[in-house]
């Protein structure tokens, strides 16, 4: 089989998604190291990949770029004339930007449509065993002969962004006597939140019980949430929602001995900077891939509720009413994990 020499990623979204493509662009770059390497992505998430030394080009679509910027980009791929092209998004987007392909192979990402139907509606499980969803990027170039490392997720840090983060840290109270400890209170959908009341319980827990300082990280969307678990301890819990890029956030959770958080984006951008993780989960289950891997990582969830999974990418709503997923995964129950996990003393 020819070895390819012009390779374009797609992944157009969302955080843990475009992170879990990152074995893959590394094993690629380390297979085809004189390939040429470039990616899509969507224009604010360039963050997580700006960085990286195996990009060679990183092409950006904005969220309201419409049909006429989408087939503009489509066009500017098309004259790359790529050897191979590796589709890990795998929706309309994506499938139109590969659309009339002169030449180049194209490889698609399965999704495991039927088998993901079958789980929600029926809770029969056909999936063939806990694939995580980086090895199933991975299964698009096996023909290759590339297999997973071991290595998990990565993102370069900006060193500009990192001195930076490191000062308005320090301005904040970042002590290297104190446990550093990260919350992050959001998530995509509502049905995937832990109650913010919650997490505050559990930061009045690790409070009174370690030398630690609590750092709250998330978009504008958790403002809300931030602000009430703050009112625990204002001198010892910092808001940070909102504030920082996705690139300082990175920076940030690099500095942190352990974030707790929701199964969400920052939850895979925290293995990436290898901070130990303790996630909580609520609609998911592990069959969906979405799971954090690693020696670092921890996962709680009500494991015995009928109704899970009730999605694969969370909902505005619980279908039942009754949101037990989450609302029965006591703070206490949390907090006797967390202490040993990221050893609070």
């Amino acid at each position: 089989m020819q070895e390819p020499q012009k390779i374009l990623l797609i992944r157009l979204s969302s955080i843990g998604d475009i992170l879990l493509t990152t074995p893959l662009l590394r094993l690629l770059h380390r297979r085809f190291p004189q390939a040429q390497i470039d990616f899509v992505v969507k224009e604010q998430f360039r963050d997580l990949l700006r960085c990286d030394p195996a990009i060679g080009t990183l092409y950006t679509l904005a969220s309201r770029a419409g049909f006429s910027g989408l087939t503009a980009l489509r066009a500017e791929l098309h004259a790359q004339n790529y050897d191979l092209v590796v589709d890990v998004h795998n929706n309309w987007r994506s499938r139109f930007l590969c659309l009339g392909l002169k030449g180049g192979r194209v490889v698609r990402y399965r999704k495991y449509a039927w088998q993901r139907f079958l789980l929600i509606r029926a809770k029969i499980d056909k999936y063939p065993g806990e694939i995580p969803v980086h090895r199933r990027y991975l299964d698009t170039v096996r023909d290759w002969g590339i297999a997973d490392d071991g290595q998990g997720l990565q993102i370069a840090l900006d060193p500009t962004d990192r001195q930076q983060v490191q000062l308005v840290l320090q301005q904040n109270g970042y002590r290297l006597d104190e446990l550093q400890l990260g919350f992050a209170p959001g998530a995509g959908m509502p049905t995937k939140i832990w109650p913010a009341e919650y997490f505050a319980l559990l930061a009045e827990r690790c409070l009174r019980q370690a030398n630690v300082r609590i750092w709250l990280f998330g978009n504008q969307a958790d403002r809300d949430a931030a602000e009430r678990i703050c009112r625990v301890h204002p001198d010892r819990i910092v808001d940070m929602t909102g504030k920082f890029t996705l690139m300082q956030t990175s920076c940030a959770l690099a500095a942190m001995q352990g974030l707790v958080c929701n199964d969400s984006g920052l939850m895979h951008l925290a293995t990436a900077v290898k901070c130990p993780v303790l996630a909580i989960f609520g609609p998911t289950t592990r069959q969906f891939g979405f799971y954090p891997q690693g020696s670092q990582v921890k996962v709680i969830e009500h494991e015995h509720l009928d109704c899970r999974p009730c999605s694969a990418y969370g909902s505005k709503r619980c279908p039942r009413n009754h949101f037990r997923c989450m609302r029965e995964i006591d703070p206490l129950r949390v907090y006797e994990m967390v202490e040993p996990f990221f050893h609070l003393i």
